[in-house]
């Protein structure tokens, strides 16, 4: 049985992490309850860093202040990983799929 995937790409436009979360978090509960199909986000952040959980402040080869002084977002996230850039340029795919259909 093939499947189908909705692709929503937000283009060209920059969007913050947290938005980008927010916006994952809704989508995968509308999965869930099987209201929207597979679906993907395409789209490219702000500057931001992410601290995963095996990351810390002490990964940053600057000091802190002055990354957040460049203007890029520090969000620590409770996924895998250490510290992550993301930013304008650079394509970020979320997958959110139904894993039991």
């Amino acid at each position: 049985m093939k499947r189908l995937l909705t692709v929503l790409s937000c283009g060209k436009h920059l969007i913050r992490y947290s938005d980008g979360l927010k916006a994952q978090e809704l989508l995968a509960e509308a999965r869930k309850v099987d209201i929207i199909q597979d679906t993907v986000i395409l789209l490219q952040h702000l500057p931001v860093y992410t601290i995963g959980k095996r990351g810390s402040q002490e990964d940053f080869k600057l000091p802190l202040q002055e990354v957040l002084q460049r203007g890029a977002e520090v969000v620590n996230v409770p996924r895998g990983g250490q510290l992550t850039y993301h930013g304008p340029g650079q394509l970020v795919a979320y997958p959110v799929l139904g894993l039991r259909s």
